[in-house]
């Protein structure tokens, strides 16, 4: 029994002191990937594969110039949701009606330097009783925004929802934010962080195993390799809107629908079948919807300065364009009171 013990005692002791030489020796070869937080400038991978990816909380860090042209992109606040905008506490203020605002990067302001230059910051101007939550996300097609509504948005229970919707929101998963971010993951001697669910595990923190699941038997997970379906959806707005609706019964709040046009040529518009495709869509599912193209067509015959700096995104004087047109029919549809 004596000698029982004392085998157990010395192969206990052999063994840590085996694995404590192993993640020295590991560590200071840089052998083992490391945990570190996988992004691509605000961007990184959201757990929920629906949405694909997500902005960062308090995002403070420089853009990454490396893989992406960031040229138009300003990250001059974050929230705890990541969005572009102030903190918003989930609690009501008392009197003042709330809307939630989802989109893409028009929303998010893309080449607006000031986020207070953004439609929806002048519509909060414009309806001192209302707030404004701005939830744009660079990128996101009616999928995207629809599944981050569900997780991040219903909790701020809006008595109103604008979804903006930009023409290129038919297609996939924008083509440049996720597949870099998987190229990033692929190709760096790193471990994404935000791929665990509630932090990080603990022997997540040895090198050994991080050198053996991650790398000598990396081609066992195979399931990691395997392309996210919804990121390669197309013309999702239907089966979207519908889930939208179904949200807005069970929790009792009003949907808007905003069109922005393409800036190519607003005079010899060519891309109407578009308008009609996606206004039929909301129709079918009784949302009320407001074209942009008539507004943005007026505006550049009356103030005679460009409104857009490239095809998607309208500038400042075009954000201010899109907020006109948008006042109104708030009010006129008695959606919103100014």
């Amino acid at each position: 029994m004596e000698k029982f013990k004392y085998y157990l005692i010395y192969s206990i002791f052999l063994f840590l002191v085996t694995f404590i030489l192993l993640e020295i020796g590991i560590s200071a070869l840089n052998l083992a990937p490391k945990l570190m937080p996988l992004n691509l400038s605000s961007f990184r991978f959201s757990q929920n594969p629906k949405i694909g990816y997500e902005l960062i909380p308090h995002y403070t860090g420089e853009k990454n110039q490396g893989l992406l042209d960031f040229s138009g992109y300003y990250v001059d606040i974050s929230n705890s949701n990541g969005f572009r905008d102030i903190e918003r506490p989930i609690e009501r203020n008392p009197g003042k009606q709330r809307v939630v605002v989802l989109g893409d990067s028009i929303v998010q302001g893309y080449f607006v330097k000031n986020y207070q230059d953004r439609f929806v910051n002048i519509l909060e101007n414009k309806f001192p009783n209302s707030e404004f939550i701005n939830m744009g996300v660079s990128g996101y097609n009616s999928l995207q925004e629809v599944e981050m509504f569900r997780e991040k948005g219903l909790t701020y229970k809006p008595d109103l929802l604008i979804l903006s919707y930009c023409l290129n929101d038919d297609e996939s998963v924008n083509k440049w934010v996720y597949p870099n971010l998987k190229y990033l993951h692929k190709n760096k001697n790193e471990i994404d962080i935000s791929t665990f669910d509630s932090g990080v595990p603990i022997w997540a923190k040895s090198g050994l195993y991080r050198l053996l699941r991650y790398k000598i038997f990396a081609k066992q997970q195979r399931h990691e390799e395997e392309e996210n379906k919804f990121m390669t959806m197309v013309e999702t707005e239907d089966d979207s809107l519908s889930e939208l609706v179904q949200m807005a019964k069970e929790n009792k709040f009003q949907i808007a629908i905003v069109i922005f046009p393409v800036f190519d040529d607003l005079l010899n518009y060519q891309y109407l079948d578009k308008h009609k495709r996606i206004r039929e869509i909301a129709n079918k599912h009784s949302i009320i919807n407001l074209d942009l193209l008539p507004h943005f067509q007026s505006c550049q015959n009356q103030i005679k300065k460009p409104l857009f700096e490239d095809f998607y995104h309208p500038n400042v004087e075009g954000h201010k364009c899109a907020a006109d047109a948008i006042e109104k029919f708030l009010i006129t549809n008695n959606l919103l009171t100014n």
